[in-house]
C-alpha cells in the first residue's frame, strides 16, 4: 500500500517505560482504485487479476499447464482485444498476437478448460486449448486473429527459414591470433540444433498501413558448441543484416562481423559523393585481458572497422583490482575515473590531447559543502566544460526521505563561488506528495535581456487527481520567455481544476494542452505510434517485439518532411545515412576530397567515417560531443543567381542588395553587393551568425571596390546602423549554426542587438581602425558571450582601404589568407590572429555608413575551423537543458543526451525516448506508468528516478540503478545475459533425459549449466561483499566521522614534498588471514621519488570477518601513518624483508591506537542508539 493511501492516525499509551504505539488505517474505495495495489488469485494461486494504480484492470488466463494464454488490459478491453501466446507440446512459445473478442475473463478461462481437438484447426482456441502440438503454427490470417510474432524451434524446414542458408564467406579474409585463443567459425552451421530457437518471424506494426501482411524474418545459425555464430535479418529498407561471430576458446564474443544492406540507400550530399553505398560490413573486435594475473577476461581493447577502411582503434579499458573501468583511451582523449573509499565516483576527466580538460566532473559526499552526508546521497559536485576556467557547480539538499528538495547553483569567478557573473540555474522549493509526486518545483535562469538579473524561469506548481498519480495540471508563476528551455504554460488557464493532461485506461499520457499535444495514440506495447501536435504528426513504426524501425514527420499539410530509420546501429534521414552508433559514440559519414598522384583535388568526393565521442557524467548524461577529426566548414557568398538558392540558405540579406557589379571582368563574375550610408535598406548588407565552441578559429575576408577618390562626407552613424542591422537580421534566415527555433533566434538578436551600449561599443571598434581618406565601409566581427554580451577585446572591423592615387580596383578586406581568429581561449596566436574564449555567437557583416558614396562587396567569405568539440550539454537536475551553457556548432547535431536517450525536439515536444516510455523534462515526470511498478511500490509510478534524480539513474524506464554502482549493475546485467543465453540455448533447462543418445552433448549441457551457477555465485558474492563493506563502511563512519573524514580526504608527500591526495580502497578477500587479525595494508612507494604507485593504499578485510569494523579501524591506523611517513614505511620494508607480514611495521602502534579510539566511540555511540550498530 503506498504510503499516500495509507495516511495512519496514531495513538501511543504509556506503561511504565514502555510506549505502545497503535496505527489504524481507514482506505475508501476511492483510495483503493487509484492508489494500492491489488490483486486477485484463482483456486491454484494463479494471478488472474491485477489493478495498478492509475491503471485498468489487467487479466490473466490460463491453461491447464499453468501457461498464461491469454492477457487483457485496460485499451486492449476497450478495443474487445485479448492479447494470446500459444505453446508447442514442449511449452515452448510458438506465436503471439490480438485476438478480437468481446468476452469477460470468466467466459475466456471457461473455454480455454475444453479439449483444444474439439475445435477445428482455423481456430484460435484449436491452438490455445491443444496440448500436443509440434512443429505446427497457426496460419496468419487466423479468423478474428492478429498473428504478431512466430519462434521457430529444433530445425529450418518451418516458416520460410529453409529459403535461408548459413554464409561462411563472411569470415572471408579474417586473421585469427596466433596464441590459439580464438576458434576458428565453423564452415558449415551445426545441424544439431534440437530445443535451440532457429528463427522467428515478426509483423511490421505500420500505424499507416494497420492492416498490412509485412513481416521480418529471422534466422540463426549455431557451431557444435551450441553458441550463435550467425544470425540472418531482414530490415524494413527490404535488405539483409547479416551478423557473424567468432568466440574465444572460453565462449567469450572476439568478433561480431556485420554486413548490413539499405537498397534505397542515397549518397552523402556534404560535397557531393560519388559513392553510393547501399552496402556496409562493419567489424567490430574486442581483445581481453586473457594473460593477465588474475584472469579478469574483460575488455581491454575495442577496434572498428567499416568496409575497407582501417582498424579504427575505438577505444582502450583499463580497470583497478576491483573490475572497475577506471580509464578510457580515445584517439580524441582520456577518460578517468576515480573512486572514493566507499566505491563510490569520486571524480571522473575527459582530457582532450589538443584542448587540454573537455570535461570534468567532481563528486562531493561529506566534504565541500554544506551538507555532510554518509548515507550515498550527493552533497554537491562541481564541473568545468570546454571553457576549462569556467567552474561550476551544484549543492544539494534533500528531505527526510532522501528526495532532491533543493539544488544551489554557483559559479567560481576566480576569488570564490557566486553568482556575481548573472548566472543562476538554482532549482528550489521541490515538493512532494507522500508517493513522490511533484508539488512544486521553481527553477532560474540568467536573463538573456542585457542589464537584467537572473529571472525565476519556472514557478511551477502541481495539481493531481484526488486519489491519484495522475497529473491534472501545472501552473507556471515564472518569467515567461519564448527563448528559455522551460516549461510552456500553454493552456494557461485561469481555473485550476481545468484538466490540461489527458490519459487512456493504461495510464498513458494521450494529450498535453500547455505543449497544444492534440493526442497519442499507443500499440498494444504501450509505445506511441502517432503523435499530433497542433495538426503537425510525428509517426513510428515499430516491429511486434517493440523494437523502432522507423519515424515519419508530418508537417500540418501532410508533408512528409524527414523519415528517419532505425537499422540496428545504423540511423538514416531520407535513406541518407547519419551515423552508425557505438559503445562509446557514432561513427559518422563525411564526403572527402579525391586528390590524385600530385596530390591535386579532382573534384570528386568519396564516403569516409569521422568517430565522434560522448563525455557523460557520473550518471551517463551526455555532456559533450568531441570529434576524432574536426570538420572545417567554408560559408562562401558570390551573389551570382546561379548560386542563390544556396547561399541564401546561410546568409541574410543577399538578394536584397545584389547589383550589378562595377568593375567585374568575366562573364560568370556578374554581381555584387552595392552599399550606400543614404540608402536604409542598403546601409548594412549580408551577415551571418555562427555559434561558436572554445577552439573554434575563423578566417574572414571580402572584395571591395568604390569609384575613384573620396572625399569625407556625412555619415548615417551608428543609431542608423543598428537599426538596419536590426532589420536585416530580424527579417532573414535562421542563422547559420544556431541550433534554435525561429522564435528563439529573434529572441537572441532582439537580445544581442538591445543593448543600450551597443552603439558606443560599434563606434569605438570602427574609431579605432578609421581611414579618412576612404569610405567608412567594414567587414565587421561581432562576439557576444553566451549571456549575449558584446565582448570587445574580441570583436573587430576592417575598413575598405583608400583607391591608391585614385585608381580604383578590387581588393581584399579581412583577416587575409594566413591570419585566424581563434576561440580557443589559447595564447600565442600567430600571425596576427585574435583569441577568443568561451562559448557564444560570431556575427559578420559588411556595411556602409557613408552616405552618397556606393561601395561593392564580393566573394565574402567566412572559413570556420571548427574544435573537437561539436556540442555541450549541462542539466537541471530534473533533466532540463541549462539553455546558456549548452552549445552545438550546428554542423553536425545529436540527438543523445539525457542518460544518453534520444530527444523528440520536433515541434517543440521536448521529451525523451527511454525505451519504455518518454520522459518529459519540463516537469520532470513519466508520461507512462513503470512497467515494473510492482517493485517500487513506495514511489508513483510516474515518478522520475525515486526525486532524486542526482543519485540515481534510469536506463530505460524500467528500473532505477544507483549511479554510484554502475560497475556492481553491469556485472549484474552480464550475470543476466548469461542467463538469458543459457535459456535460450536450453530453453530455460533440461534433463539428462532430453540427451538420450547425445553424451557429448548432456556434457557440454552440465559443464555449461557449472560455470553458469559459478558466475552467478560469484556476482552474488561480489555483491554480498560490497553491500557487507558498504554497510561496515557507513557504520564507521557514523561512529568516528572524523576518522572517516580523515581517510577520505588522505594526502601524503613524495621526497621533493609535493603533496598529493591518495585514495583509500577497501576490499574483502578469501585470503586467510584470521591469524594476524583478519587484514592486510597495502602499499607500494617508488624509492627514487617516495610515491606511492597509483596514489592508492589498498585495506584488505578477511572474506569470512563479518562484521569487521573494529578491524577496518585498525588498518586505518596503518593507513594513516604510512600516509604521514612513507619514506619511513619504505624503508622498514626494506629492513624487515625477511617479514612478509611486517610485524614491525611503525604502522603497527597507530594501527592499535585508531582501534581503541573506535573501540570508545563505539560505546559511546551505542548509549546514545541501543539499537543501532
Amino acid at each position: 500500500m503506498p504510503p499516500e493511501a495509507c495516511k495512519p492516525s496514531m495513538a501511543y499509551s504509556v506503561s511504565g517505560n514502555v510506549r505502545n504505539f497503535t496505527y489504524t488505517w481507514s482506505v475508501s474505495a476511492a483510495q483503493l482504485s487509484g492508489l494500492c495495489y491489488q490483486y486477485l488469485y484463482d483456486g491454484r494461486s494463479r494471478l488472474v487479476e491485477k489493478k495498478i494504480p492509475g491503471k485498468a484492470v489487467e487479466y490473466y488466463v490460463y491453461d491447464k499447464r499453468d501457461r498464461q494464454v491469454f492477457y487483457q488490459d485496460g485499451n486492449l478491453r476497450g478495443q474487445h482485444y485479448w492479447a494470446f501466446t500459444f505453446y508447442d507440446a514442449l511449452d515452448r512459445p510458438t506465436a503471439t498476437g490480438t485476438a478480437e473478442f468481446d468476452a469477460p475473463r470468466t467466459q475466456m478461462v471457461a473455454i480455454i478448460e475444453q479439449d483444444g481437438s474439439v475445435f477445428q484447426n482455423n481456430s484460435i482456441f484449436y491452438y490455445s486449448c491443444n496440448y500436443g502440438l509440434f512443429h505446427v503454427y497457426p496460419p496468419s490470417n487466423l479468423p478474428y486473429c492478429k498473428l504478431l510474432t512466430y519462434t521457430y524451434y529444433d530445425d529450418y524446414t518451418q516458416g520460410g527459414l529453409s529459403g535461408y542458408a548459413y554464409d561462411n564467406t563472411q569470415f572471408s579474409g579474417i586473421i585469427l591470433p596466433a596464441n590459439n585463443t580464438v576458434v576458428a567459425a565453423p564452415d558449415n552451421a551445426s545441424l544439431v540444433t534440437r530445443g535451440l530457437p532457429t528463427g522467428s518471424k515478426v509483423r511490421i506494426m505500420d500505424p499507416a498501413d494497420p492492416n498490412g501482411d509485412n513481416w521480418l524474418v529471422s534466422v540463426n545459425y549455431y557451431d557444435d558448441k551450441n553458441r550463435l555464430v550467425q544470425t540472418q535479418s531482414q530490415n524494413l529498407q527490404g535488405g539483409l543484416d547479416i551478423s557473424s561471430n567468432i568466440y574465444f576458446f572460453q565462449g567469450m564474443l572476439y568478433k561480431n562481423i556485420l554486413s548490413h544492406r539499405n537498397p534505397n540507400a542515397v549518397a552523402i550530399p556534404a560535397g557531393g559523393a560519388i559513392d553510393l553505398i547501399t552496402d556496409y560490413r562493419l567489424e567490430n573486435t574486442f581483445e581481453r585481458n586473457l594473460g593477465t594475473a588474475g584472469g579478469n577476461d574483460q575488455v581491454w581493447k575495442h577496434t572498428q572497422k567499416i568496409n575497407n577502411g582501417i582498424d579504427y582503434e575505438l577505444a582502450f579499458y583499463s580497470y583497478d583490482h576491483l573490475g572497475r573501468n577506471v580509464l578510457k583511451e580515445y584517439s580524441s582523449g582520456r577518460n578517468y575515473q576515480n573512486y572514493n573509499i566507499r566505491g563510490f565516483l569520486n571524480s571522473l576527466a575527459f582530457d582532450s590531447y589538443n584542448l587540454d580538460t573537455v570535461f570534468t566532473e567532481n563528486l562531493y559526499y561529506d566534504k565541500g559543502f554544506a551538507s555532510k552526508l554518509y548515507n550515498g546521497n550527493i552533497a554537491g559536485i562541481t564541473w568545468c566544460g570546454a571553457d576549462r576556467n569556467q567552474y561550476r557547480s551544484y549543492g544539494y539538499s534533500y528531505d527526510s526521505l532522501n528526495r532532491l528538495n533543493h539544488a544551489e547553483f554557483n559559479q567560481y569567478d576566480g576569488s570564490g563561488w557566486n553568482k556575481s557573473d548573472g548566472y543562476d540555474y538554482t532549482a528550489s522549493n521541490i515538493t512532494y506528495d507522500l508517493n513522490g509526486n511533484i508539488g512544486s518545483m521553481n527553477q532560474m535562469a540568467p536573463n538573456l535581456i542585457i542589464g537584467n538579473p537572473t529571472i525565476p524561469m519556472d514557478v511551477l506548481s502541481y495539481k493531481y487527481a484526488a486519489n491519484s498519480n495522475r497529473l491534472i495540471n501545472v501552473r507556471d508563476n515564472g518569467d515567461d520567455y519564448n527563448e528559455l528551455p522551460d516549461f510552456k504554460d500553454g493552456a494557461n488557464h485561469n481555473n485550476v481544476n481545468i484538466e490540461e493532461y489527458h490519459y487512456d485506461d493504461n495510464g498513458n499520457l494521450v494529450g498535453d494542452d500547455n505543449k497544444n499535444l492534440n493526442s497519442i495514440t499507443y500499440n498494444y506495447l504501450n509505445k506511441p505510434e502517432v503523435i499530433t501536435v497542433g495538426g503537425n504528426t510525428i509517426t513510428y513504426v515499430y516491429d511486434a517485439e517493440g523494437n523502432r524501425l522507423q519515424k515519419k514527420v508530418l508537417s500540418d499539410n501532410g508533408t512528409i518532411n524527414e523519415t528517419w530509420d532505425y537499422i540496428g546501429s545504423f540511423v538514416y534521414k531520407n535513406n541518407e545515412l547519419q551515423y552508425v552508433l557505438n559503445e562509446e559514440g557514432r561513427a559518422r559519414p563525411v564526403a572527402v576530397a579525391v586528390q590524385d598522384a600530385n596530390g591535386n583535388q579532382t573534384g570528386d568526393y568519396l564516403t569516409k567515417f569521422v568517430y565522434d565521442y560522448f563525455v557523460k557524467d557520473h550518471l551517463g548524461n551526455v555532456r559533450s560531443t568531441i570529434t576524432s577529426k574536426p570538420i572545417d566548414a567554408d560559408y562562401l557568398a558570390r551573389y551570382e543567381l546561379v548560386s542563390a538558392n544556396v547561399e541564401e540558405l546561410v546568409f541574410d540579406n543577399i538578394a536584397n542588395v545584389r547589383d550589378i557589379k562595377e568593375g567585374g571582368t568575366t562573364p560568370d563574375d556578374k554581381y555584387a553587393a552595392r552599399l550606400n550610408g543614404g540608402e536604409e535598406d542598403h546601409r548594412v548588407g549580408t551577415a551571418i551568425i555562427l555559434q561558436t565552441r572554445a577552439g573554434d578559429k575563423f578566417r574572414m575576408n571580402v572584395s571591395a571596390f568604390y569609384e575613384g577618390d573620396y572625399t569625407q562626407s556625412d555619415e548615417s552613424g551608428t543609431s542608423a546602423l543598428l537599426e538596419s542591422l536590426a532589420a536585416t537580421l530580424m527579417g532573414g534566415t535562421t542563422p547559420g549554426g544556431a541550433p534554435f527555433n525561429e522564435s528563439g533566434n529573434a529572441a537572441i538578436l532582439q537580445s544581442a542587438l538591445g543593448n543600450p551600449a551597443l552603439g558606443d561599443q560599434l563606434a569605438t571598434l570602427t574609431a579605432s581602425n578609421n581611414d579618412v581618406d576612404a569610405p567608412k565601409a567594414h567587414l565587421n566581427y561581432l562576439w557576444f558571450n553566451d549571456k549575449l554580451e558584446l565582448d570587445m577585446a574580441h570583436s573587430g572591423s576592417f575598413q575598405v582601404a583608400k583607391n591608391v592615387n585614385g585608381i580604383s580596383q578590387w581588393v581584399n578586406v579581412g583577416t587575409g589568407g594566413s591570419n585566424i581568429v581563434d576561440l580557443s581561449g589559447q595564447t600565442g596566436i600567430s600571425d596576427g590572429g585574435v583569441t577568443m574564449p568561451g562559448n557564444g555567437f560570431l556575427l559578420v557583416y559588411i556595411d556602409n555608413q557613408s552616405i552618397g558614396k556606393d561601395v561593392w562587396f564580393d566573394n565574402l567569405n567566412v572559413e570556420n575551423y571548427q574544435s573537437e568539440v561539436l556540442e555541450e550539454d549541462h542539466y537541471y537536475p530534473f533533466g532540463l537543458t541549462l539553455n546558456t551553457t549548452s552549445m552545438q556548432n550546428g554542423t553536425n547535431p545529436q540527438p543523445y543526451k539525457l542518460t544518453t536517450k534520444e530527444l523528440e525536439s520536433n515541434f517543440n515536444l521536448n521529451m525523451y525516448d527511454f525505451g519504455a516510455r518518454n520522459f518529459d523534462m519540463t516537469i520532470g515526470r513519466w508520461n507512462g506508468i513503470d512497467p515494473l511498478a510492482e517493485i517500487s511500490r513506495r514511489w508513483s509510478p510516474y515518478n522520475f528516478c525515486n526525486d532524486n534524480p542526482v543519485r540515481f539513474m534510469d536506463p530505460d524506464g524500467m528500473k532505477v540503478i544507483n549511479g554510484h554502482q554502475d560497475e556492481l549493475q553491469q556485472a549484474d546485467n552480464a550475470m543476466k545475459a548469461a542467463m538469458d543465453d543459457f535459456n535460450k540455448k536450453y530453453d530455460g533447462g533440461k534433463t539428462k533425459d532430453d540427451f538420450k543418445g547425445d553424451k557429448d552433448g548432456w556434457k557440454q549441457y552440465k559443464k555449461d549449466e557449472k560455470a553458469l551457477n559459478n558466475a552467478i555465485d560469484a556476482v552474488n558474492d561480489a555483491r554480498k561483499d560490497y553491500d557487507n563493506t558498504q554497510e561496515s563502511i557507513d557504520y564507521y563512519a557514523e561512529v568516528d566521522p572524523q576518522g572517516f573524514a580523515t581517510m577520505d580526504n588522505l594526502t601524503y608527500k613524495d621526497f621533493n614534498s609535493i603533496e598529493h591526495k591518495v585514495d583509500v580502497v577497501v576490499t574483502k578477500d578469501n585470503t586467510s588471514m584470521e591469524t594476524y587479525g583478519g587484514g592486510l595494508t597495502t602499499a607500494r612507494i617508488n624509492p627514487n621519488n617516495g610515491t606511492i604507485s597509483g596514489e592508492r593504499i589498498n585495506v584488505n578485510i578477511n572474506k569470512n570477518l563479518l562484521p569487521y569494523t573494529d578491524q577496518l579501524a585498525h588498518e586505518f591506523g596503518h593507513v594513516n601513518a604510512i600516509a604521514n611517513d612513507p619514506v619511513g614505511y619504505s624503508q622498514n620494508r626494506v629492513r624487515n624483508c625477511q617479514d612478509p607480514l611486517n610485524r614491525n611495521a611503525p604502522s603497527v602502534k597507530p594501527a592499535q591506537e585508531w582501534q581503541q579510539r573506535f573501540n570508545n566511540k563505539k560505546s559511546e555511540y551505542q548509549k546514545l542508539h541501543p539499537t543501532g550498530g
